[in-house]
Order: C-alpha cells, then structure tokens, then sequence
C-alpha cells in the first residue's frame, strides 16, 4: 500500500491553510513586503506561477530595493517566457 495519495492530500492541504495564513495577514497588512514575498515562493513551490508573479511583483512595488524579490521576481518572469521584462 502507497502512501502518495494521502500525502499529496496532506501537502495540497497544508498549503492552502498557509496561503489563507498568508493572505488573512495581507488584508491586515497589506503593505507588506515579506509576506507577499513568502506567499509568491509559496505559490512557486506548488507551481501556481502567475500567482506566484503578482505576489512577487507586489513585493518589488513596495520594496525595490530588496535584491532577493528582485531576483525570485525575474525568476518567474523567466520561467513563464517574459524574459525582455526578466532583463528590466
């Protein structure tokens, strides 16, 4: 007997509870980098890419600045073919 099932249910799970975590905390704190930092990684780690974008480009907007949004920002831009915009 595998196991798979009822782990990929454990983990689709998991991340919904963080990503309403996530998102309860941005009604509260909406200018927030970090946290729309850490729900676009999040959205990345369960290949959910274009929300992955506007979470991360949220966080470029509020913090330019930051290298690692930066760099996690032109990462997606990559991986979903926008490389003129990934170069910018």
């Amino acid at each position: 007997m595998t196991l798979d099932p009822v782990s990929s249910s454990h983990q689709q799970e998991a991340f919904h509870h963080a990503r309403n975590l996530y998102k309860q905390r941005l009604e509260k704190e909406p200018q927030n980098a970090e946290i729309h930092h850490l729900l676009g990684i999040l959205c990345y780690q369960r290949g959910r890419l274009e929300e992955s974008f506007e979470s991360l480009q949220q966080a470029v907007n509020l913090n330019p600045n930051n290298p690692l949004y930066c760099n996690h920002l032109g990462m997606i831009l990559l991986l979903t073919g926008r490389k003129q915009e990934a170069l910018q």
